[in-house]
Order: C-alpha cells, then structure tokens, then sequence
C-alpha cells in the first residue's frame, strides 16, 4: 500500500509540474507563414533581384525536433529536413548541366510576349544577375546597360536544416545560436559578357557573347544566423508555436566567382502540447483516487 501511494504520489509530481515528460517535440512548419527571400552578392555588393514578382522567395515545408528542457531550447533537424516550395517560371534549365541556349549562344532578344530567355522549369528560385563593370559605382548595381556580366540564375532542388542551442528566458531566445546548413540543390546560370538592354514592362534583354553556362552545387555548406530578432515559443490553446527569425550567409563557390547566397525570412512551426493547466488537473484527478483506493484496501 505504501509503495502504491508513493508511486500515485510521484506521477502526480510529474503532472503538476507543468514540463514535458518526454522531449524532443516535433515540431511542423507552417508553410503559409515560413517564407526565405534570397539574394546575391559578392564582396558587399549586391548582384541579383527577381526575375519577376515573387521570384526570389520561396515558402518552406518539413519538420523541426524541440527540445525545451534545462533552461534551454535545443533544435535539431535531420539533413534535407526543411524542404524549398517549387514554382515555374522562365529560369535557365533548372534541370541542371544544360543551361537554356547551351554553352555558347547569347542571351537572345525578348518579344513581349515571348518570354523565351530559359524553358519554363521548375525551380525554387530564379533570379537576374548583374555584375557592375565598376561594382564601386552604385548607379550601375541592378544596370544592366553598364554589366560587365548579365545572365539568369535559378537556385532548385533546394533543401537544409536547422540545429543548435541557445538560452530560453520567458519563452525568448538568441537565434545566433542556432546554425542553417544547405543539404542538396543547385545554383543554375547562365552569363553573358557586355553590355545589356531591358526594358521592364517587355522584358525586352539582350547581351553580348556568351561568358559562362553551367551548375553548381550548393549541398554541403551552412551559416549561423546573424542579424535577425529573437525567437519565441509561446504555448495557447494546447498549440506550441516557435517562430525564428532567419538571417544567414551561405558563402558558394561558382568556381568564376565566389558569391554570398543571402537567405532572409521566418520559419513557423507549430506543435500539439498539454498545457501546464492539463497537467495540474490530471495531478488532481490521481489524487482524489487516493482515498477510494484506501478504502478498498481496508475492505479487502
């Protein structure tokens, strides 16, 4: 008898105590609230935008592991974990080693409606690049009238993952702690050298001779996030949702160019957890069965 009390005693003790008997907690992100922007750059100097609306933004999908126990919050998420949306659009081949107008030909002129610069692919990101004939002179970034270089990139297949420590205070925490590894994808391109013409409401681009097509690998290289708010765990209604802030610099090697893949958003993901009001009423629900199971005992 003393040896049950003590053992309904105990479980008691673990449902008031408001914490999770088991951890980590799986956590879905939220695709209708995660989102990442990419941009280009080389040497703090920017060299991409769009290629058209929405093109340099992709929503994310996949899962996170949480763990909230000790003080801290620890996210861990297995390799490929966090998925790219995918979108069509007019990109070099996205299919990858074969760039749309092969090795050698220019970029071609665009008729207004003919957008025929790449094949319509799928891919998570498609971007056009500039590279300035003098990067110091800011009137020539996003020019390309005055590029030395003008082309199309496409980023597809794109997948990471998220992983690390930091301190959880009153449901905040440093998200400088916590690092974004690119798994899989490729960076897609295709580059003219000299100068070019467009004309935004047509689309009209030409450049001059082909510089550089080709594919490029961006599996295997990761930054840890900098520059962003902190995050939040907040838990209401039985849902637990973290939000992070992402800020982070994945450095890719084109092989002609070292480049910064800068990738800004949020990642949302949200779980299904008892609230410490569960636990407290699950404790007094054990305890009133104390003195029933005391009788019964006696009786017997």
């Amino acid at each position: 008898m003393v040896k049950f009390i003590a053992g309904v005693a105990g479980i008691c003790a673990l449902a008031t105590s408001g914490r999770a008997i088991a951890a980590p907690v799986t956590y879905t992100i939220n695709s209708a609230l995660s989102s990442l922007q990419v941009s280009v750059a080389s040497q703090g100097t920017p060299l991409t935008y769009a290629q058209f609306t929405g093109s340099d933004t992709a929503s994310l999908s996949g899962a996170l592991g949480v763990d909230t126990t000790g003080g801290n919050i620890s996210i861990s998420s297995a390799p490929g974990s966090i998925a790219f949306s995918s979108q069509s659009g007019i990109y070099p081949d996205a299919a990858g080693g074969n760039p749309a107008n092969g090795t050698t030909s220019p970029l071609p002129d665009l008729a207004p409606n003919d957008p025929n610069v790449g094949n319509t692919q799928t891919a998570n990101y498609g971007l056009v690049l500039v590279v300035p004939a003098d990067p110091t002179d800011p009137t020539q970034i996003y020019n390309l009238n005055t590029a030395a270089i003008a082309g199309y990139a496409a980023i597809d297949s794109a997948l990471a993952s998220l992983n690390g420590m930091s301190v959880l205070t009153g449901g905040t925490f440093d998200t400088t702690g916590l690092t974004v590894s690119t798994d899989a994808g490729n960076l897609d391109y295709n580059l003219n050298a000299g100068n070019g013409d467009f004309n935004p409401p047509d689309q009209n681009f030409q450049t001059g001779t082909a510089f550089q097509n080709g594919t490029t690998g961006i599996g295997g290289n990761s930054g840890n996030i900098a520059g962003a708010a902190n995050g939040t765990i907040v838990t209401a209604g039985g849902i637990s949702t973290l939000t992070i802030p992402v800020f982070v610099d994945v450095v890719v090697n084109t092989g002609l160019l070292v480049v910064d893949a800068i990738f800004s958003g949020q990642i949302v993901a949200t779980a299904v957890v008892p609230e410490p009001s569960s636990f407290a009423l699950a404790g007094l629900g054990l305890i009133a069965l104390v003195p029933a199971v005391r009788r019964r005992l006696r009786k017997a």
